[in-house]
């Protein structure tokens, strides 16, 4: 009867330990697999956040574009294309910040968004020679390098650079939601 008794007794114990072991072991794995779960939601709304930031790059460049085209076919003034020159660069510089913020995320295109922004510089400083101030005392550029055609071609292939970008980081969310 002693056997039966500790047979039981023992059995019970190993339950209890085993059920008690189970519990945990799926309660951390639980935990772990809920922590992975947030931090690729996480990335994706970062990536999805900087896609709608390049997408708002690319109209406010259409946007400029639209103002040169304008402006240097007599369609409207000096006056309207500087407001809206100064539009563009006003809310280029909230979305330069409102990307930064997500670089943690998007680590494998810094180099390409840092480019892209180095060129938006640059447009910027052409049109500034060529339309806002064609009297400023300090030239970077010389008539050639700043007429209409080559800074349209210059915004045309940062808007497509934009497209390109997101259309990476559409990739890179498919990679995430399969990994």
């Amino acid at each position: 009867m002693n056997d039966a008794i500790v047979g039981a007794l023992v059995s019970g114990i190993v339950g209890v330990i085993g059920v008690l072991i189970g519990g945990i072991l799926t309660y951390k794995l639980g935990h772990k697999s809920e922590k992975m779960m947030i931090r690729m939601k996480i990335k994706v709304e970062k990536i999805q956040n900087t896609q709608k930031i390049l997408l708002d790059m690319a109209r406010q460049m259409g946007i400029l574009s639209v103002a040169v085209k304008n402006f240097e076919f007599g369609k409207i003034n000096q006056e309207i294309y500087c407001k809206t020159s100064n539009d563009v660069q006003e809310e280029f510089s909230h979305l330069i910040r409102s990307i930064r913020v997500n670089e943690f995320v998007i680590k494998n295109h810094k180099d390409q968004l840092d480019t892209l922004i180095d060129e938006f510089i640059t447009i910027s400083d052409m049109l500034y020679e060529r339309y806002y101030d064609p009297n400023c005392q300090v030239k970077n550029y010389d008539p050639e390098e700043i007429t209409f055609e080559v800074i349209n071609k210059k915004i045309s292939r940062f808007m497509l650079t934009t497209i390109d970008i997101k259309d990476e980081l559409s990739d890179r969310i498919d990679k995430e939601l399969t990994t």
